[in-house]
């Protein structure tokens, strides 16, 4: 449409330039002033051209407006611009009935009511328009998303419904004649749409036209996308050998990740990532044992996916810890069994044995979780009769701030006998790095300036 109206311009311009010579002609001060003799001033110019649509009822909001708005400033500039003010006046009549004749013909779907034009160095060109016959009453949009599992798209359900609701004011109400020439300005614009709604995504629209417009989007992927998905299990409730045999499960279902645009992660990771945990609690089958399962995505070409799969039961733990180091603790093999309460609460029963002379320590005790980095854990040796606080905080995926101390006073006056015994531990400090489910290395530091490396293993 924009080709045939500058054609249509060119064809007027040469059409009005014998309006425009008259107008030289019969241009009075400027003859009064070369008789006397006179340099008459710089007539001023027509420098831009505005112009304004408007319809009886209103205009359906997608690109039509845009589209004869482009097309009317076209011709207005092609014929208007670097003209005299006084000739465009002189000559205002017929270029409106020009610019009316040309839009009846090619604007299919409206009726030209009237074309007004007003000039000044800034011309405004204003038409006003009529919607005529039938107009589009329904449309049915068919979106596939290449590289999407059905199971993450359903995640994406309230985005897809956005879309067909923004879709919908783009074509409802506009007339169907009009489609003619207006799909091949809708079609882009639902495109951009789309694309704006799932993002690192590419669309393509074919459709049919009529009072039922039925739309189908093809959205295919641009890079960068996801190539691979490495997966860190952990779990605070489960012993390492159980996490080990649902790992290759999990790998099996994180796979799902990979060919999906990373922008499209990176805006929706938290819907994809609870259709994941849901994907998984069947899939793998952890669901039916009290499991559930948390999924953190770190969206990249290599994305790193982060599962925490735990009980929603009990928590069970058991533990080697060799300690290395001059004033290092004993080596202790440690037990833990608790049972949830609620949904962030746990009483938990605790057993410590110091391997070189078999002495075992048992704590009874609560915890506390302060979701997603924080758990608090407060124990009790009844036959020491003193109690322990310890707080640990997640750093990053494999990296966790561990606090314990005594209180009351009593964890410096403990037998400080340098056994590792519940009596005998200061105040200390320690970052733990997690190597994999079954072994994590903590370097620790206490109250007494002593320092050494904690070596635990998960069994």
């Amino acid at each position: 449409m924009p080709g045939l109206l500058r054609a249509w311009a060119r064809a007027t311009r040469r059409r009005i330039g014998a309006f425009l010579l008259a107008g030289f002609l019969v241009a009075a001060p400027a003859a009064r002033a070369a008789e006397a003799g006179e340099t008459a001033p710089e007539p001023p110019r027509v420098q831009s051209v505005a112009v304004r649509v408007l319809a009886e009822d209103g205009l359906p909001r997608f690109g039509l407006l845009e589209r004869i708005e482009s097309s009317l400033r076209v011709v207005g500039e092609a014929v208007l611009l670097n003209q005299k003010v006084d000739d465009v006046q002189y000559l205002r009549g017929p270029l409106e009935r020009a610019i009316q004749e040309v839009f009846t013909r090619v604007l299919s779907g409206f009726e030209v009511q009237t074309v007004r034009l007003e000039p000044g160095r800034t011309a405004l060109l204003t038409i006003q328009l009529k919607p005529r016959g039938p107009r589009v009453r329904k449309v049915e949009l068919q979106v596939q998303v290449d590289g999407l599992h059905p199971r993450l798209q359903a995640a994406l359900d309230r985005e897809l419904a956005a879309l067909q609701g923004q879709v919908e004011e783009l074509v409802v109400g506009a007339p169907v004649e009009a489609m003619e020439w207006a799909r091949f300005a809708l079609a882009p614009l639902v495109e951009g749409v789309a694309a704006k709604a799932l993002p690192g995504y590419r669309a393509a629209v074919a459709g049919e036209w009529g009072e039922e417009v039925k739309l189908r989007v093809r959205l295919t992927p641009d890079p960068p996308v996801v190539q691979r998905v490495r997966v860190l299990l952990r779990s605070s409730t489960l012993p390492g050998v159980v996490v080990h045999s649902l790992q290759p499960q999990i790998e099996e279902q994180a796979r799902l990740l990979e060919g999906i645009p990373v922008p499209l992660l990176e805006r929706y990771r938290r819907n994809l990532a609870a259709a994941l945990e849901q994907y998984i609690e069947e899939k793998a089958g952890v669901g039916r044992y009290g499991l559930r399962a948390k999924v953190q995505i770190n969206p990249a070409p290599e994305a790193a996916l982060e599962l925490d799969l735990d009980s929603t039961a009990f928590r069970f733990s058991l533990l080697a810890v060799l300690n290395i180091g001059q004033s290092a603790p004993d080596p202790s093999l440690e037990g833990h069994l608790g049972w949830r309460v609620g949904e962030r609460g746990e009483a938990f029963l605790a057993n410590r044995t110091i391997l070189n002379h078999l002495h075992a320590e048992w704590q009874v005790g609560a915890g506390w979780e302060f979701p997603p980095t924080t758990r608090l854990d407060l124990s009790y040796d009844p036959a020491a009769r003193l109690s322990r606080l310890e707080i640990r905080h997640r750093l990053g995926p494999r990296e966790t701030l561990h606090i314990s101390t005594g209180l009351g006073g009593v964890a410096v006056g403990g037998a400080a006998d340098g056994s590792g015994s519940f009596a005998g531990r200061g105040m200390e400090v320690g970052i733990e790095v997690r190597m994999n489910e079954f072994m994590a290395v903590e370097l620790v530091g206490d109250d007494r300036a002593r320092f050494w490396l904690r070596v635990q293993g998960n069994l």
